[in-house]
């Protein structure tokens, strides 16, 4: 079942642009580097969470497709879940 949740994306794309530096392997770097990383992590948890507080039920849709299987030639059931909510952090 796929979940459609931009907000929550755009989160995770960022996180991960963030910490995509390869830090130099001096001590000083190192370290740096961690400090950073832990900042980064903490401030992205903190999205992540108020974002999930946010959330209220009346913003979710659930549809279902239909799709035929072409090995077996029956209808597949798959079920989507949309938020549609666009939250403001």
């Amino acid at each position: 079942m796929p979940i459609i949740f931009e907000e929550l994306e755009k989160i995770m794309i960022n996180w991960k642009k963030h910490l995509k530096t390869n830090p130099i392997k001096d001590r000083a770097t190192q370290f740096s580097y961690n400090k950073m990383k832990e900042l980064v992590n903490e401030n992205n948890t903190k999205k992540i969470i108020s974002l999930f507080k946010s959330i209220n039920i009346d913003d979710v849709q659930i549809y279902e497709t239909i799709n035929t299987d072409r090995t077996y030639g029956k209808n597949v059931k798959q079920k989507n879940v949309n938020f549609n909510k666009k939250a403001s952090l």
